[in-house]
Order: structure tokens, then C-alpha cells, then sequence
């Protein structure tokens, strides 16, 4: 079975053509290549059948429904310049999870796990993998960081699109508040945030803002040293990248 490394594909497809196909920068290679959101970040057997079977029912499915509710409020909001949209604590919880998730399936995660294993000779790599989420999912879901922090949402408007980099978000701080900042689609994006300075409605983002956040996202997944950065759109790409050299240069 390919298993999905980080992002699921229930995510990554909304970042795709139709067809499925999408754009994304590789950071080993240095190169933008044209992938498949349902064989991009995928190796066979990564990931046990039990795990897959975890993952379907308890992330995938209820971000798939998630997505359905933001999807409808990010089209009425178009067409008549309003949102009614009813989000349960349950739908909160299933975005949490969604976060955890990202977290424990880190490979960063994994190669921490894997360094600190005794007797790691005795584990293949797909057991490795396996307590890696297992273990540490199950302990972020009991503490349960996200707790303290609010939760809105942010859309885009048609041809100013979020990227989705393979971490499946980027952090930053807004004045002094902290923001988690995870795209769900090419348009909608959940922003948790702790503090004071984020305005809790749900807003639409400037195009400055949007290229801020992209360039956030690719800084830090480049800084990771591992993974992607993906669009349907390359030209999304091609100019995330120039800002990227621009930036750097000026900083020499």
C-alpha cells in the first residue's frame, strides 16, 4: 500500500488541477516538477495497514466533511457577501487532530524517534514510523496545546492562492500573538492563533498577505531541509521563488 508521508491526499488534492495533477517545488533538487496529489508524498508500505486504517477514520474522513462546510461558506460568501456557516466542537477537535497529525508524521519526528530507540535493531522501519505517530499523537491529543488558542479562518480570493507546503502549515508571531497557519485548500486556510492581535471574524486576505504567507511557508519548509511546496498554479511557484532569491540576496 503507498501511504501518504505527511499530507493526505483529502488535503493535497484540493491543491491540484483537475485531473489531480499539480506544481511543486522539490527542496533537495532545487527544481519545480509537475506531480500527482495522489502519488506525490507517498512511498509504499511507509505506513502499516493499522496505522491507514487509523488515519482514514480519525483525520482523513472528518477533514474531508471540514472541508465540504468551509468549501459551501467560502462560496456563499462570493456570491452574496455572506457566511452562515455552523462549525461544531467537533469539527474544532477534527482540525486539532488535523494539526497533531501533522506534527507526529513529521520525518523530523521520526528521526528523533528512531535516534533515541533502544535496541532499534529489533524494529523495522515501518514499526519505527508506526510508534512515531502512534505514540506521539496519542500524547499531543492528552495535552492538547491547541487548547488555548482560538481558531478562525482565512480565505483567498480566484488567482491569489495559498501554496501548501509538505509541512501542512507555517508558524509565525502576529504582534504578540501566535498563529498557526494551516491552508486546507488553494483558498481557505484555519489559523489558530494565541492572543489578542488576530481579528476573529473570518477574513479575506489582501494579495500582500497571501504572498507573505506563502513566502513563510517555503522559508520554513526550505529551512526544514526536507519535502515540498505545491500549487495548482506554477506560476504561484515561479514567483514564491524569486521572492525567495530576491529576499536573500538583499540580506548579503
Amino acid at each position: 500500500m503507498n501511504s501518504h508521508i505527511l499530507i493526505p491526499k483529502v488535503i493535497l488534492k484540493h491543491f491540484a488541477l483537475q485531473g489531480g495533477s499539480l506544481f511543486y517545488y522539490d527542496i533537495k533538487s532545487g527544481e519545480v516538477k509537475r506531480g500527482y496529489a495522489a502519488t506525490l508524498n507517498t512511498q509504499k508500505g511507509y505506513y502499516s495497514s493499522e496505522v491507514e486504517k487509523f488515519l482514514s477514520a480519525n483525520i482523513e474522513s472528518p477533514m474531508g466533511k471540514i472541508i465540504g462546510i468551509l468549501q459551501k461558506a467560502y462560496n456563499d460568501l462570493f456570491k452574496t457577501n455572506k457566511v452562515e456557516m455552523t462549525f461544531y466542537a467537533q469539527n474544532i477537535k477534527a482540525l486539532k487532530n488535523y494539526m497533531y497529525s501533522l506534527i507526529t508524521r513529521s520525518p523530523v519526528m521520526v528521526e528523533q524517534v528512531a535516534t533515541n530507540l533502544i535496541f532499534r535493531e529489533w524494529f523495522t522501519e515501518q514499526n519505527i514510523r508506526d510508534m512515531s505517530f502512534y505514540d506521539g499523537y496519542n500524547i499531543a491529543v492528552k495535552e492538547d496545546f491547541l487548547n488555548q488558542f482560538g481558531l478562525t479562518f482565512r480565505f483567498s480570493e480566484v488567482g491569489n492562492e495559498f501554496a501548501m507546503p509538505m509541512r501542512g502549515c507555517c508558524t509565525y508571531l502576529y504582534g504578540q500573538t501566535e498563529c498557526y497557519f494551516i491552508p486546507l485548500t488553494s483558498h481557505i486556510a484555519a489559523l489558530f492563533y494565541n492572543g489578542k492581535d488576530i481579528y476573529p471574524n473570518i477574513a479575506i486576505e489582501s494579495e500582500e498577505r497571501v504572498n507573505r504567507l506563502n513566502d513563510m511557508s517555503l522559508e520554513q519548509q526550505i529551512n526544514s531541509g526536507f519535502g515540498f511546496i505545491a500549487s495548482p498554479n506554477k506560476q504561484i511557484i515561479e514567483k514564491l521563488l524569486e521572492r525567495y532569491k530576491d529576499n536573500a540576496a538583499d540580506e548579503k
